[in-house]
């Protein structure tokens, strides 16, 4: 009997978490960046993790940069603030730089400075997902 409900309190949440975008009814990405970067459990939910990271490295010389690859746990997310709450905290300020049918991207940046983040985000069964983050910055 307990694995019943524990089976039907499960279809209930998954079928309202659902019914916010599927195939049919295409989730817009501005209201979803905008629920994304304040609410922090439904953000958890819609990224793909490990998150793929990408930053730049010049070796130490003047030669052009070499991108390095890594990744973001779950875990390192859980324990930072919600992006908004990043932005406002740290003088940032964002813009949805491009969005198409399949991907959006979001630059996150400190005016007259160096600091660009890009957050990239696909559409996977007319759902938005955070898949990777690149880090554009270029300080000396």
């Amino acid at each position: 009997m307990n694995r019943l409900i524990i089976f039907v309190v499960f279809f209930i949440f998954s079928a309202a978490a659902a019914a916010d975008c599927n195939v049919k009814n295409h989730e817009k990405f501005d209201g979803f960046f905008s629920k994304w970067s304040k609410n922090k459990k439904f953000s958890l939910t819609r990224t793909l993790f490990p998150i793929k990271s990408i930053e730049y490295s010049n070796n130490g010389t003047e030669a052009e940069s070499v991108p390095v690859y890594g990744q973001i746990s779950k875990a390192e997310v859980e324990s930072n603030p919600s992006l908004s709450e990043y932005i406002l905290k740290q003088s940032l300020a964002y813009d949805i730089s491009s969005v198409s049918s399949e991907s959006a991207t979001v630059k996150v940046f400190k005016a007259d400075t160096d600091w660009l983040y890009e957050y990239h985000f696909k559409k996977l069964q007319g759902c938005w997902y955070l898949h990777e983050v690149e880090d554009l910055s270029t300080f000396d």
